[in-house]
């Protein structure tokens, strides 16, 4: 409770008080006094928006995003971590106003899996799963066998998730897949209508390994850099982020799985496009097979095709997938 007292930011959830009451010699319930969120979650707020059919923009992405990155510095300039972020635990107030709550989670993590006994892991497996939520929790946490370090960067990936979901109404992860989550296997819509900054933005904030991802300070320091060009009135598509390897590399992985169909062949996305230039080139792609007679819609996420020099029929039948991310 001392903890709770002792803060003081703007957004992160005041405390006024508490009582604790007695209910027999072996049960306590403790009372807890907080400001009240007048317009409740944020994740309320995404289902009123979806319900609207309506989407956040850029500039209402980048407002949250500041907000929440600046919690984050105070918390963890007090040495601690959060360890459940989440649309959940983000309240909505009136003026657009955003605070952090629930710190049930609260914990001062600071461990090197590198030097941990193997035998030893899967009691801090217990503690995370306990914790936090399994689809805001990083690779750090799903595997520690990864041998990754486990510290305030933590939060950092979950804010990923959160503006993820501002962007998609979606989760990067929300099937809770470990495999998914440990390789940040996850799919941009083909019809992204945010900037390649905030994608650069997400991407890097979803970067595996703890020691690339950035921390929350810098995070601040490349949403005043995009804020001032919002400002600033700067319509150009001068790019201003950059892709850590790691998110590069992750990147143009995903990209080379796309295959191209055109006159029965097929041909990879090549790995050395640029991000900057993919977008361009995803829409050429998807004009293209929109004009192409072979293809034809398998579901919402594929696409297949039989080449004309094959015939239809017996072991000559072949089917490509073209996946759309």
């Amino acid at each position: 409770m001392s903890s709770l007292s002792a803060i003081k930011n703007p957004y992160l959830i005041s405390y006024h008080g508490h009582t604790v009451d007695r209910q027999d010699a072996n049960t306590h319930v403790f009372w807890i006094l907080i400001e009240l969120g007048t317009r409740g979650t944020l994740w309320d707020l995404l289902a009123k928006k979806l319900e609207k059919k309506e989407t956040f923009s850029e500039k209402e992405i980048l407002d949250i995003a500041r907000k929440l990155a600046n919690a984050l510095v105070y918390i963890h300039e007090q040495g601690y971590i959060h360890c459940d972020f989440k649309v959940e635990n983000i309240l909505v107030f009136e003026n657009e106003e955003y605070k952090l709550c629930d710190f049930g989670s609260v914990n001062t993590f600071d461990i090197d899996f590198k030097t941990v006994d193997p035998e030893k892991m899967y009691k801090y497996e217990e503690i995370f799963e306990k914790q936090t939520t399994l689809m805001y929790r990083p690779p750090e946490m799903c595997d520690p066998y990864l041998g990754y370090k486990v510290n305030s960067k933590v939060d950092v990936w979950m804010l990923g998730c959160v503006l993820f979901t501002l962007m998609f109404f979606k989760h990067p992860f929300a099937e809770s897949s470990k495999l998914s989550i440990t390789s940040a296997s996850y799919r941009y819509p083909v019809d992204n209508q945010y900037s390649l900054d905030l994608e650069i933005l997400v991407r890097n904030l979803l970067t595996p390994d703890p020691d690339i991802r950035p921390d929350a300070n810098k995070v601040i320091s490349w949403l005043e850099q995009m804020d001032w060009r919002q400002k600033e009135g700067d319509s150009s598509q001068k790019q201003i982020l950059e892709l850590n390897p790691m998110a590069f590399k992750i990147s143009t992985e995903h990209n080379a799985r796309h295959l191209v169909m055109k006159t029965g062949k097929y041909r990879k996305f090549s790995p050395d496009v640029a991000a900057r230039n993919r977008r361009e080139h995803q829409k050429k792609v998807k004009k293209a097979n929109t004009n192409n007679d072979m293809f034809g819609e398998f579901d919402s996420d594929i696409r297949y095709s039989i080449p004309q020099k094959k015939k239809r029929s017996g072991k000559n039948l072949k089917i490509f997938i073209l996946w759309k991310y």
